[in-house]
C-alpha cells in the first residue's frame, strides 16, 4: 500500500513538472519533414522561395511590426544571398529602421545595399534617402537635448553620412549640397578653417551649382 502511495505521488509530481514545461515546449515546436529527412522549427524556417520570404516579411512591415519584419528580411538575406530579392530585403530593413526612428542605423543598412549590391536599381534612391537622414541629424540637433544628441550621434555622424552621399554619387543631385552642408556644419561648430576648406571644395568641385555661390558667400 505504501509503494502504491509513493508511485501515485511520483506520477503527480511528473505530471506537474510536464505541465510546467509545456509553455516552453510550445514555443519550440519541432516538426518532422519527410522532404528534408529532419526535424524543423517553423519559427526559424525560411519560405520555399525568396519572393515568398520577401512578401512574408513585408506583411509584418505593413502591419507596423518592424522588428519581426527585420527578422524575416534577415532570414532572406542569409538563406538567399544571391537572389534579386536580397538587396530588396536589405533596403526594406533600412526602411524599418527609419520607421523606428533610428536614422544612423537606417543609413548603415541602406549603405550595405550600395556596397554589397552595387547594381541594385535602388542606388539612386538610397543616395537621396541617405542625404535626407544626414540632413535630419544636422537640422534636428538644435532641438534635442545633449543626451539625445549623444545617443543619435548628431555630430561626427552627420559628416560621415554627407561624405558617403558624395562618395556614392559625386556628380549626383545631392553631392553639391552635401558638400556645402559639411562646411556649414563645421562653421556652426566654430571650426572655421576646416569649414573654409569645405566651402572652397564646394566651389572647386561644383562651380556651376547654386551651392557654389552660397559657399563663396
Amino acid at each position: 500500500m505504501l509503494n502504491l502511495s509513493n508511485m501515485f505521488r511520483r506520477i503527480i509530481f511528473l505530471s506537474l513538472l510536464f505541465l510546467g514545461l509545456l509553455p516552453s515546449l510550445s514555443r519550440a515546436v519541432w516538426i518532422w519533414t519527410p522532404e528534408t529527412g529532419k526535424f524543423i522549427n517553423p519559427k526559424w524556417e525560411v519560405k520555399a522561395t525568396p519572393q515568398d520570404q520577401l512578401e512574408y516579411a513585408q506583411s509584418f512591415m505593413d502591419q507596423g511590426k518592424c522588428p519581426k519584419a527585420m527578422d524575416e528580411f534577415k532570414k532572406l538575406i542569409k538563406n538567399y544571398p544571391r537572389a534579386k530579392e536580397a538587396p530588396e530585403a536589405q533596403f526594406f530593413t533600412g526602411q524599418c529602421l527609419e520607421t523606428l526612428d533610428k536614422p544612423y542605423e537606417a543609413y548603415k543598412a541602406y549603405q550595405v545595399v550600395i556596397d554589397k549590391y552595387p547594381f541594385s536599381e535602388r542606388a539612386a534612391q538610397i543616395v537621396g534617402l541617405e542625404y535626407k537622414l544626414g540632413n535630419y541629424l544636422l537640422e534636428g540637433r538644435d532641438h534635442r537635448s545633449k543626451w539625445s544628441q549623444a545617443v543619435l550621434g548628431s555630430d561626427e555622424r552627420v559628416i560621415e553620412i554627407l561624405r558617403t552621399v558624395i562618395k556614392d554619387a559625386p556628380y549626383g543631385k545631392y553631392a553639391a549640397i552635401a558638400q556645402y552642408k559639411i562646411g556649414l556644419f563645421l562653421k556652426e561648430k566654430g571650426m572655421y578653417q576646416e569649414a573654409r576648406d569645405e566651402f572652397e571644395k564646394t566651389m572647386n568641385d561644383y562651380p556651376t551649382s547654386e551651392w557654389a555661390h552660397a559657399a563663396k558667400f
